[in-house]
């Protein structure tokens, strides 16, 4: 059997549906590859705070920093309005290394907190905490140039560590790989074989075989068969077909028992239309415009459907 018209319309709707999906999946894949997930879950071990500008500048960027004494500078991190974190800072062989503590681990700031562990990102220092800096050295009677001399060039961010959220972006990148993919192989199951398709599915459910579709290629090809035609409806002797941009549907005429119309949501000059054939099968059509509809209430109109 070759229906050529509507394999290859169908063929044309596969290309169309697999053109997105791959670029999306080619974006996806990116995105998750540039996504340190494994660090994330899996941060280095940071037991030296010497260490820090050293990882910092091999890209690790996520780490589990101990620590054996901070000391608190005197100054909150305050993020929209509410305390989100406390400075503090740790001393190794003369060199400062700032700590942003969040204060959801630490209620109230203390002068010192001895053997303290965490998770927590390397961030580079920006303006915010250059600016505590430049406060802090004043209060040490101290220049901002000479503090910054001793100070670690990044700084360990435990508010900028937040491994449930990134689990959850990856398992959601993850589950949309997979959509993707199988959206993808869908589509090339259908370009390959066009009578997998659901249009062609929903004629052999109605007809018990794929023998008409001959017959309604047979149609479609021939003019004097044709009794309407437009961009979206084809309507022949026996067929209706609607060419949409992303699916095609071949409903036998016979078969239609109810055709129902509501105005579209958005567009004004349009209708959605769906048609309940036998089998309880339901065609949608979501968008054309009011005088494919009128024509086909005109043409079809002789036969035996409930027009709603």
């Amino acid at each position: 059997m070759n229906s050529n018209y509507i394999y290859k319309q169908i063929r044309r709707i596969s290309l169309i549906n697999l053109t997105i999906p791959a670029a999306l999946a080619i974006i996806v894949v990116i995105m998750y590859i540039n996504i340190p997930f494994g660090d994330i879950l899996h941060p280095k071990q940071l037991d030296n705070t010497l260490d820090a500008d050293k990882m910092y500048a091999d890209d690790v960027r996520f780490v589990n920093a101990s620590f054996d004494k901070l000391y608190y500078t005197g100054y909150d991190y305050i993020k929209n309005g509410k305390t989100a974190g406390y400075y503090y800072y740790s001393l190794d062989d003369n060199k400062c290394t700032f700590v942003l503590v969040d204060s959801d681990n630490i209620k109230e700031p203390k002068d010192t907190i001895t053997g303290y562990s965490m998770n927590a990102s390397l961030e580079k220092q920006n303006d915010l905490i250059k600016k505590m800096i430049s406060g802090f050295s004043k209060n040490l009677d101290w220049t901002n140039d000479g503090l910054l001399s001793v100070t670690s060039v990044c700084f360990i961010d435990e508010t900028g560590f937040n491994s449930s959220m990134y689990v959850f972006f990856g398992v959601c990148l993850f589950i949309l790989v997979v959509l993707l993919f199988s959206y993808l192989i869908i589509n090339i199951v259908y370009f390959i074989a066009p009578g997998l398709d659901p249009a062609c599915l929903k004629i052999k459910k109605i007809t018990g075989n794929l023998n008409c579709l001959v017959q309604a290629d047979a149609e479609i090809n021939d003019p004097e068969s044709i009794i309407y035609s437009s961009k979206k409806i084809i309507i022949t002797n026996h067929y209706l077909f609607y060419r949409g941009i992303f699916n095609i549907d071949v409903i036998p005429v016979s078969a239609i028992n109810k055709i129902h119309k509501t105005a579209h949501a958005i567009l004004k000059n349009g209708c959605t239309v769906s048609f309940t054939c036998t089998h309880k099968l339901k065609f949608y059509i979501p968008y054309i415009k009011n005088s494919d509809f009128n024509s086909i209430k005109n043409i079809l109109g002789k036969y035996d459907i409930n027009f709603i």
